[in-house]
């Protein structure tokens, strides 16, 4: 037991390690999380990672230390998407919506958000065929694919957004704008 406890909390560590090095270079994160902290080293400059704490986040054993004391906590969401919040239950069957500004995520790249979308528009198109879309279904992939296209938005990953039929737009409940 004590060994997959380790390899987990080394694989956590792997993890937080490659998100912070990527900000470090410069690289894109979403997520709340990602945002604030992308904001937090752009408001210190180039120095936020050259000395003290802050250049410790780059390195795995920081974390392992950081994730053994229980100062800090990880799970995925999805892949290439992590929650710090030790409250969260989202693990299987995520919502994009609840995640794409939350306080608590680091989305690395836009592979689930991209084929979450796609699946969205899939199902808008399909219902729409056989005539069984109603509001309920209709602002669900709505959501759906709003939220994936803001978090594709802040990775930078091009994609076409989607143009959502004015007969589907009609049956979405309003709701606040993702």
């Amino acid at each position: 037991y004590s060994e997959i406890q380790n390899e987990r909390i080394s694989q956590k560590a792997e993890i937080f390690a490659r998100v912070y090095n990527k900000m470090a270079n410069g690289e894109r994160i979403a997520g709340g999380k990602g945002q604030a902290m992308i904001n937090e080293i752009s408001r210190e400059g180039e120095s936020y990672f050259e000395d003290g704490i802050n250049k410790r986040k780059l390195s795995v054993d920081y974390w392992i230390e950081q994730l053994t004391k229980g100062k800090t906590h990880l799970h995925a969401i999805a892949p290439g998407m992590y929650c710090t919040n030790t409250q969260c239950s989202m693990r299987i069957n995520i919502d994009l919506s609840e995640c794409v500004d939350c306080d608590y995520d680091y989305i690395e790249n836009a592979v689930y958000a991209e084929s979450s979308r796609m699946d969205a528009m899939r199902n808008i198109e399909f219902l729409r065929e056989s005539n069984e879309l109603n509001s309920s279904a209709a602002t669900k992939f709505f959501m759906q694919v709003k939220a994936a296209e803001a978090i594709m938005d802040d990775l930078a990953f091009k994609h076409d957004k989607y143009v959502f039929p004015e007969d589907v737009l009609s049956l979405v409940i309003n709701t606040k704008a993702v």
